[in-house]
């Protein structure tokens, strides 16, 4: 990240008028926590594997410590980057039988806070678990980190567009509405100047949704792919760079190679997130090599495991495997996550890792 870009984007009240202070606290924890993010996610490998070494002695011993099903799953190892692969691959169903036996292995007496939650099932078996605050506070800053990291203009717009729920439609054919919301910063907005955000849902409803797209030029769009053809569907691609969009934010569903194609030619960027609701983040795709994505090596370490493997276009994947640093409410050790991915080294970018 390049500092200098930074002071293009700071309001003027930006810092603080307390004495000793250039940050108020909220700020200054908000954007130390960021740093912190970028010098892992961009420091040297030997550096990050040390430290994510250290966050896994420590998530085991823990989960040894409060939960007997770890315990005997764990036994006498003490798993490092190395070993990591000695361990039994963790399924859906051991994760609800934890659950279901032991519950949350945080207490009150962690001061930390654990609420339950649950993955959609998208990819297998619902599954419920327990997260702790400190997951939620990573997932929102990690988002930001990677602005940073890729020199986004904070001031430019954020349009997500979703379809409109069961509940939002109640049989209704077609549905629109659209509101601007606040947040993504969280503390940094009272830092950086930043661009307007706003949430549309609807439901056949194209033409409304397009002249909603025209109140707030929507410079970078997230939507799923069944909802960018609806869009290509009524102008090509050269709607979209009417409308001023500079990036397509994707998420869920798969994009064409022509889609891509298409994108590049107009010089639209793509991006998305592989994450999932039981980890949060995974892996951020790579603004240069689209279709190769980064590791969110702050949050999960990532195995593919080849005694499952899947052709998919010619190539053989195998099956992916996650271990979330952060996992202490319920442990995710060698979780089977469902799908099937290629795992480098590095990227072809220069990103190590």
């Amino acid at each position: 990240m390049d500092f200098n870009y930074l002071h293009n984007t700071m309001k003027k009240s930006a810092y603080s008028k307390r004495p000793f202070s250039i940050l108020d606290p909220a700020q200054r924890d908000a954007f130390a926590f960021i740093l912190e993010i970028i010098l892992l996610e961009t420091g040297a490998r030997s550096s990050w594997e040390h430290w994510q070494d250290q966050q896994l002695k420590a998530l085991t011993s823990h989960a040894k410590k409060r939960s007997e099903f770890w315990k005997r799953r764990i036994g006498s190892k003490k798993p490092t980057l190395k070993t990591l692969k000695l361990l039994p691959v963790l399924d859906r169903k051991d994760v609800i039988k934890q659950v279901a036996s032991e519950g949350a292995l945080i207490t009150e007496a962690d001061k930390i806070g654990a609420s339950k939650n649950s993955s959609s099932g998208s990819s297998g078996t619902p599954v419920g678990f327990y997260v702790s605050r400190v997951n939620g506070r990573y997932n929102a800053v990690r988002g930001i980190a990677q602005d940073f990291m890729e020199q986004r203009n904070l001031r430019e717009n954020r349009v997500k567009v979703s379809s409109a729920t069961s509940d939002q439609a109640a049989g209704k054919k077609s549905y629109i509405k659209a509101a601007n919301i606040s947040g993504w910063l969280g503390p940094l907005a009272n830092v950086f100047e930043h661009g307007i955000t706003k949430k549309i849902s609807y439901l056949n409803e194209s033409d409304a949704l397009i002249k909603e797209l025209r109140k707030v030029t929507p410079h970078h769009l997230i939507c799923s792919p069944s909802i960018m053809d609806i869009i290509l569907g009524i102008g090509g691609v050269e709607l979209l760079k009417g409308l001023g969009v500079k990036r397509w934010i994707q998420f869920a569903g798969h994009r064409s190679r022509d889609v891509e194609k298409d994108f590049r030619d107009a010089g639209i960027a793509i991006s998305a997130n592989y994450s999932s609701e039981e980890t949060g983040p995974i892996a951020f795709e790579c603004s240069e090599n689209p279709g190769y994505y980064h590791v969110a090596i702050s949050n999960v370490i990532v195995e593919t495991d080849d005694s499952l493997t899947a052709e998919v276009n010619g190539e053989t994947l195998s099956r992916v495997l996650i271990t979330h640093l952060h996992s202490y409410a319920t442990p995710f050790i060698r979780y089977d996550i469902g799908d099937f991915a290629k795992l480098s080294r590095s990227c072809e970018c220069g990103h190590d890792g």
